[in-house]
C-alpha cells in the first residue's frame, strides 16, 4: 500500500513537476532535496516481487491448460468408431438413454438415503417436536395392510404390536407375526402401529385407540400417516395436480386390494394391466419418485399370488424393494423369486 501523497509544484512554467513525500501543512515550502522518493522503498523487493509473479503466472497457465483440456474431453462425440449415419445417432441415443437412467436411479438412492438419515435423527427425539404415531390399523388376515403397516412402520421408525380380534376366523401364520414385531426392533423405543386383524372386508384405521368412528381404505390410511409424519416426498398436497393423480392411482390400486381375494383372474388381471400403464412415463406410478400410490401397489403386489401378477409389475416389484429402504422389509416376507 503506498502511504505518500503525491505533488506537483511548478516553479515555473517551463519546470518539470517534482515528486515529493508527504508533506506537513506547517512546512508548506520544504526543499524536494530533504524527501525520501516514495518508491525508494520498494527497490529492494522488486526483484522477490517480480520472480514471485512470473510463479504464480506459470501457474495459472499450467492449471489454464488443464482445464481447457477437460473442455475439450467433455465436447468430444459421445460415440466414435466406423459407425456412420442413423446407426451411429441410434447409438448414441441409448448410450445417452443409459447414462440418464443411471444418473435418475443415483439420484434417487442418495435421496432415499438423505431421507432415511432425517428419518432416523427425528426418530431419535425424544421431546415434543417429533410427532410420534398412534394409530390402530384394522384388517383380515392376508391383507396388503399387513405390508403397508410394516413398510410404515419402517419408514417412521416406530415398533408394531400385532392382535387377533374374536371376529377374526382365519388362522394367523406365527411366522408373519414374528417378522412384524421385529421390525426396528434395536431402533425404536415405542410402539406407533397396533395391529387388529378381524373380520372385515377393507382395511380400516382409527386414529386414537378406542375411536368408534373408523375410516377405511388403504389409501386413507397411507394418506393419514403421510400428513400426520410430514412426508411431502410421498404425498404432497400443495401440488395439486400431483396429488390429484395420486389420488387417482390410489382409487385403482384400493379397488385391486378388494378383488384380491374372491375375484376372477381376468378382472384382477385387466385392472392390473390398467395400473401398469402408469409405468409407460416412468418408473414410479405417479412422479418421477416414490409416492404413497407406490406403496399401496407394492403392498398389494406383496400379497398377491406371483403367478397372477405381469412380468412388468414383478419388475417393478423388485426395483421398488431394491431402491428404498423402507420397502426392503418386504424381502422378509417376500418369496425367493421376489427377491431377485
Amino acid at each position: 500500500t503506498l502511504l505518500y501523497t503525491i505533488k506537483f509544484e511548478l516553479p515555473s512554467m517551463y519546470a518539470a513537476p517534482r515528486i515529493y513525500g508527504d508533506l506537513e501543512k506547517s512546512e508548506p515550502d520544504i526543499s524536494m532535496y530533504k524527501m525520501k522518493p516514495i518508491y525508494d522503498h520498494l527497490s529492494d523487493n522488486l526483484g522477490s516481487c517480480s520472480s514471485e509473479l512470473e510463479a504464480r503466472q506459470e501457474k495459472c497457465l499450467s492449471d489454464l491448460e488443464m482445464l481447457m483440456k477437460r473442455v475439450e474431453k467433455l465436447q468430444q462425440p459421445l460415440c466414435n468408431g466406423g459407425m456412420d449415419g442413423a446407426l451411429q445417432m441410434k447409438s448414441c441415443s441409448n448410450d445417452l438413454d443409459a447414462r440418464q437412467a443411471k444418473c435418475l436411479r443415483d439420484l434417487d438412492t442418495l435421496m432415499n438415503r438423505v431421507e432415511k438419515l432425517q428419518t432416523e435423527c427425528s426418530g431419535s427425539k425424544s421431546d415434543g417436536s417429533s410427532k410420534k404415531l398412534d394409530l390402530v390399523i384394522g384388517c383380515s388376515v392376508g391383507s396388503p395392510a399387513v405390508y403397508t403397516a410394516a413398510i410404515m412402520a419402517r419408514k417412521v421408525n416406530c415398533l408394531i404390536k400385532v392382535f387377533s380380534h374374536s371376529s377374526n376366523k382365519k388362522e394367523v401364520d406365527s411366522t408373519i407375526t414374528d417378522k412384524l414385531h421385529k421390525i426396528n426392533q434395536h431402533d425404536s423405543d415405542y410402539f406407533g402401529l397396533n395391529l387388529i386383524y378381524k373380520d372385515v372386508s377393507a382395511p380400516y384405521f382409527m386414529a386414537y385407540p378406542g375411536r368408534q368412528i373408523a375410516v377405511s381404505g388403504l389409501g386413507n390410511i397411507l394418506r393419514y400417516i403421510s400428513r400426520h409424519q410430514g412426508f411431502a416426498s410421498l404425498y404432497n398436497e400443495n401440488q395439486l395436480e400431483a396429488a390429484a393423480l395420486v389420488d387417482e392411482i390410489l382409487s385403482l390400486v384400493d379397488s385391486l386390494e378388494q378383488r384380491i381375494t374372491g375375484a376372477t383372474s381376468s378382472d384382477i388381471g385387466q385392472l392390473l394391466n390398467q395400473i401398469a400403464g402408469y409405468l409407460k412415463s416412468g418408473p414410479y406410478l405417479a412422479d418421477q419418485s416414490l409416492t404413497i400410490a407406490d406403496i399401496a401397489l407394492c403392498s398389494c403386489l406383496a400379497a398377491m399370488d406371483p403367478n397372477t401378477i405381469p412380468n412388468s409389475l414383478k419388475a417393478y416389484l423388485t426395483n421398488c424393494v431394491k431402491a428404498h429402504y423402507e420397502l426392503k422389509v418386504l424381502k422378509a416376507f417376500l418369496p425367493d423369486w421376489r427377491k431377485q
